[in-house]
C-alpha cells in the first residue's frame, strides 16, 4: 500500500549482530531482511547494522562513569573511561574493548571483539543431554525440538535468574508430553530418576527435584570459559577499570559471581545493568539515532 511505502522509505532499522561476526555474516542478515520483506530492495540502506556490545555500552553509559567514580573515589581524573563489554546472549558472549571519551560521550573501539560459543544454551544443551541419558535414547527421540523447548522456557531459563548458590533445591516441571512419553513407551517416570544422585520425581508435583548442585554443574564448563577469557583480556589490553555484562544470560547470578570472584573489585568493577537482557535493545535504537556516537 501507499502507507506502507512511505513507511517503509521514512524508517530506518536497527538490526544487532554479535561483534564476532563478519561481513559476510553481517551482509547475510541484510539480504535476510530484505527476504522477510522488512524492507526492498530499494530502500535496504535504510538497515542499519550496529554490534550488541556496542549497543549495550551506550545504553549503560552513566552506570559506567557511575562505576568509574566510585573507583576513584568520586572524581573522574581521566578524560578517557577504558571498559570490557561482555554480552553474553543464548548461544555466543561476544567481548569487547572501548574508550568512552568523557566530553564527546563518543566510543571507539580499542580492542578486536573476541568470544566463543558460551552463551546460556550451552546450559540447556548440558540439561538437555543429563535429562536424555536418564530417560533413554529411544524416549527422547520421540520428543519435538518444541517439547524441549518448552521445557527449558518454564525450567531451565527460570533457574538462570534464580539460582545464586543460596538455593538448595529447583523444582524442573515436566510437561505432559514427557511424562506421556515415558508412559507411552511402558516406563514409569518415578522409577527412571528412582536413583538418580541429586534427584527425585514427585508424582503430586509433576516435577523433578533436584539438588542445586547438580544444576550447577551444567553452568561450570561455559562459566568456566567466559571468565578465563575475561580474566586474560584483563591482563592483556591493561587499565580496563569496569567489566559491563550485559545480556540474557547475565541475569544468572553464578555467573556475575563467578566474575566477581575471579577479578579484583578494588581495581576494575563488574557491573550488571538493572536490565541486562534489554541492554542492547536500548543501546540499538540510540545507535539509530545518533550513529556517531560509536567511532
Amino acid at each position: 500500500s501507499d502507507d506502507w511505502t512511505r513507511f517503509d522509505e521514512e524508517v530506518s532499522w536497527v538490526l544487532t549482530v554479535p561483534a564476532i561476526w563478519g561481513d559476510s555474516a553481517k551482509q547475510f542478515v541484510v539480504e535476510a531482511a530484505v527476504d522477510a520483506g522488512l524492507v526492498k530492495t530499494e530502500t535496504q540502506d535504510n538497515i542499519v547494522i550496529a554490534l550488541e556490545p556496542e549497543g549495550a555500552a551506550l545504553a549503560c553509559r552513566d552506570d559506567l562513569l557511575e562505576a568509574a567514580r566510585n573507583l576513584s573515589g568520586g572524581d573522574l581524573l581521566s578524560q578517557t573511561l577504558r571498559y570490557m563489554v561482555v554480552d553474553c546472549g543464548g548461544g555466543t558472549v561476544d567481548v569487547t574493548v572501548h574508550d568512552l571519551d568523557r566530553k564527546s560521550m563518543t566510543i571507539a573501539e580499542i580492542h578486536q571483539p573476541t568470544g566463543g560459543a558460551w552463551g546460556g544454551t550451552c546450559v540447556d544443551d548440558k540439561v538437555k543431554k543429563m535429562i536424555e541419558g536418564i530417560i533413554g535414547d529411544e524416549i527422547a527421540k520421540t520428543l519435538t525440538t518444541d517439547d524441549w523447548l518448552e521445557f527449558m522456557r518454564v525450567n531451565v531459563q527460570e533457574a538462570k535468574k534464580n539460582m545464586d548458590g543460596g538455593v538448595e533445591k529447583v523444582l524442573l516441571n515436566l510437561p505432559h508430553t514427557f511424562i506421556s512419553a515415558v508412559e507411552d513407551a511402558g516406563g514409569n517416570v518415578a522409577h527412571l530418576f528412582r536413583g538418580i544422585h541429586g534427584m527425585e520425581y514427585s508424582k503430586k508435583k509433576g516435577c523433578i527435584i533436584m539438588k542445586s548442585h547438580v544444576l550447577s554443574e551444567c553452568f561450570e564448563e561455559p562459566l568456566r570459559c567466559i571468565t578465563d577469557h575475561v580474566v586474560g583480556l584483563l591482563r592483556e589490553v591493561g587499565d580496563i577499570q569496569c567489566v559491563l555484562v550485559a545480556g540474557g544470560f547475565a541475569e544468572s547470578p553464578l555467573l556475575i559471581n563467578h566474575l566477581c570472584s575471579k577479578i579484583d573489585q578494588t581495581k576494575c568493577q563488574v557491573i550488571r545493568p538493572k536490565n541486562p537482557s534489554l541492554a542492547v535493545l536500548k543501546g540499538a535504537l540510540m545507535y539509530g539515532q545518533n550513529p556517531e556516537k560509536i567511532m
